[in-house]
């Protein structure tokens, strides 16, 4: 495959591509991945070699957004891994937007870039038009979509690939961006970026798409039940459209090396997406044991004065609300996502910090995060003779079930739920 070393000449070629239909998308693709099938070029430098180009250039961490979820406090564990290797390394982070306190997961010394067409899922505009619509072959959504689609793929190219080559960003870190189709305009121009610009990209996967996902079709022909990610199939009868995804997530080259959460993804990836077994690896979550340590009895009960301070939405008295309450009064909504405290009944709650079984949830209140199960296992607790005693002799003592992460956007009609 012919090199383009500058984005410039990477769009004036794209451009002549002339992508206007499906079709024709469908044409360069296939001819993209034989180009670089037959290349047998790939990173042919010694590792040491690599690590001071690399160390020189810096690296780059990409996802959709960071904010306070698991993929920015995992970003920030593997930037510090980074540091800890290469002091000299540039450090960037790259996302479509960064929400209000993501900067406690991202040292003041990394530099940071927003690309707004790389917001994902219900932030990224063409979302609705791949996955909550059907689209018919021929109509006009059909025709307008890889129009609009095309575009904001060169548009991402051209602003992403001019700070890669601005800042001589030589390796591509990916978050989820290439595992589910939260933005499939950022995961073709990231592939296109890196093969042609020769770029050497990790891309990590926590989950993906076909994990909890089928078509209409194969729910009905094996009688699969319902997963919380079968809207990614909504249009997988139209093979021209659905075959973009099944080849991006994830993409398979010599420049990418694929890296999981579990060894089940990673065999997936072998044995049914015929993946080089040397180019998938597995990387588990980590605990950086520097910040994670035994705190003395004084600094446990401050810390819970603190959550009880926070769940009284910082008034005099901490209140328990019913669900009836919340949901009639609005005590929660999209525009106002405060923290509460939801019992079986409305009333102030004493204690709340000396007689109370904590039980964490660290995770943001979003479908597939399965929340209900929480309260099915508190039930199985319930049904323990020994708990219902000491519950019963002990009347302040509480259970309480804390989620502390925020309504994801798009699932406020979960979190109701």
């Amino acid at each position: 495959m012919a090199t383009y070393l500058n984005v410039r000449r990477l769009i004036e070629l794209l451009r002549k591509e002339e992508i206007r239909t499906w079709f024709d998308l469908c044409l360069f693709i296939d001819r993209f991945r034989e180009q670089n099938e037959i290349s047998e070029r790939g990173i042919v430098e010694s590792y040491s070699e690599f690590t001071k180009r690399i160390n020189e250039g810096g690296i780059a961490f990409i996802t959709f957004h960071y904010m306070v979820d698991g993929v920015t406090v995992e970003t920030g564990k593997y930037a510090s891994l980074f540091e800890m290797s290469f002091p000299a390394m540039p450090i960037h982070f790259i996302a479509g937007v960064f929400r209000n306190r993501s900067e406690s997961f991202i040292k003041s010394g990394y530099k940071r870039k927003t690309i707004s067409e790389l917001k994902g899922f219900s932030e990224w505009d063409l979302y609705e038009d791949f996955f909550l619509e059907e689209l018919e072959r021929g109509s006009e959504k059909y025709n307008e979509l890889i129009y609009n689609f095309w575009e904001q793929t060169l548009t991402i190219i051209e602003k992403l690939g001019n700070y890669i080559e601005q800042e001589n960003i030589k390796l591509l870190y990916i978050i989820n961006v290439c595992s589910n189709p939260g933005n499939i305009a950022a995961a073709l121009s990231l592939v296109l970026l890196s093969e042609y610009l020769q770029l050497p990209v990790i891309n990590n996967n926590h989950d993906f798409y076909f994990e909890g996902g089928s078509s209409k079709y194969d729910r009905k022909s094996k009688g699969l039940k319902k997963g919380p990610r079968d809207l990614f199939y909504t249009n997988a009868h139209l093979g021209e459209v659905f075959s973009l995804i099944e080849i991006l997530y994830p993409w398979e080259s010599k420049y990418w090396l694929n890296v999981n959460i579990n060894r089940s993804q990673s065999d997936y990836l072998i044995r049914y997406k015929g993946h080089n077994p040397a180019r998938v690896h597995e990387i588990g979550t980590a605990v950086d044991t520097r910040v994670y340590s035994k705190k003395d009895k004084r600094r446990n009960i401050n810390a819970v004065l603190q959550l009880e301070n926070i769940l009284a939405r910082y008034k005099k008295r901490l209140i328990a609300y019913s669900v009836d309450d919340v949901e009639e009064n609005e005590l929660v909504s999209e525009s106002n996502p405060s923290p509460i405290l939801i019992g079986h009944k409305t009333r102030a709650l004493q204690k709340f910090s000396t007689e109370n079984i904590i039980f964490l949830q660290p995770t943001r209140i979003i479908s597939r995060k399965r929340i209900e199960l929480g309260f099915s296992l508190l039930q199985k607790l319930f049904d323990n003779q020994e708990i219902r005693n000491r519950l019963n002799t002990t009347p302040n003592l509480k259970i309480t079930l804390l989620i502390s992460g925020p309504v994801a956007s798009g699932h406020f009609g979960y979190y109701k739920k």
